[in-house]
């Protein structure tokens, strides 16, 4: 049951076998709710950070059975013959204070990481971080995609050509368009019709029925953390990944740091 507990809450979470990097990151969950942890939505929230920042951190990559234990032990304490857990409720910060990890290891996310993860290409570490972003989005209940704000089909020699953008730009570009700050989380069926367009195209347009692609636009702006004063003009695209990515550096020290 607790297996099929900890399988419960990361679908929910909206990971599955293609975005975790490490099924010893399951291993801690399904302990915890054994004996007798919480699942109520506070513990889940910290559960879900204790998710992210070991995958992350890439924390079982070696020695993986020692983390194990040291995590196990953080969790636990010794009432007579038995263990039970010390916190009924799952406490992201009171495992992180608790665990000693072999070698020079930590969950802590520092600023150098946060540097790392802002360079991270379209794959499991991006959803990951993502999933965090979009706390509010039901990623266990709607398929949702990793989606370019400025479409990948832009990207090829010919289509920058023919906005007008330099070789030298062209490469640097092509290396630009896979990472975080031009990535976000959107709805399957949102995504189709959004495909190859143009961003600010689609943003301001109507779909097949006439209707808004999107009713408020200051809203999807705010909700996907790109400033409302940045151009959405493909043309200026180093400019909004550059800006985007500085509202993320923001958001994800805030949430991770």
């Amino acid at each position: 049951m607790s297996i099929e507990g900890a399988v419960s809450i990361l679908a929910e979470f909206g990971f599955s076998a293609e975005n975790i990097t490490s099924q010893n990151a399951v291993i801690p969950i399904a302990y915890y709710l054994k004996n007798g942890g919480s699942a109520d939505s506070s513990s889940k929230k910290a559960l879900r950070k204790y998710l992210v920042h070991t995958l992350l951190k890439q924390t079982f990559g070696g020695q993986g059975d020692q983390v194990l234990s040291n995590i196990r032990e953080a969790l636990r304490e010794k009432d007579g013959d038995l263990y039970t857990l010390k916190e009924k409720n799952f406490s992201f910060e009171s495992l992180l204070n608790a665990t000693k990890l072999p070698g020079d290891r930590t969950l802590r996310i520092s600023a150098d990481d946060i540097e790392d993860i802002l360079e991270y290409e379209k794959g499991p570490y991006t959803f990951m971080v993502l999933s965090l972003l979009y706390p509010n989005i039901k990623l266990g209940q709607v398929k949702f995609h990793q989606d370019h704000i400025h479409p990948d089909s832009l990207f090829t020699d010919a289509k920058l050509r023919s906005y007008g953008i330099s070789e030298e730009k062209s490469n640097q570009w092509k290396k630009l368009k896979d990472k975080l700050p031009n990535l976000q989380i959107m709805e399957g069926i949102e995504n189709e019709t959004k495909n190859k367009a143009l961003f600010r195209a689609w943003l301001c347009g109507v779909d097949a029925n006439g209707k808004p692609n999107v009713s408020d636009i200051k809203k999807f702006l705010s909700d996907n953390y790109i400033p409302e004063d940045v151009s959405l003009e493909f043309t200026d695209f180093e400019d909004f990944f550059n800006r985007r990515k500085e509202r993320l550096r923001e958001h994800i020290k805030t949430m991770l740091l």
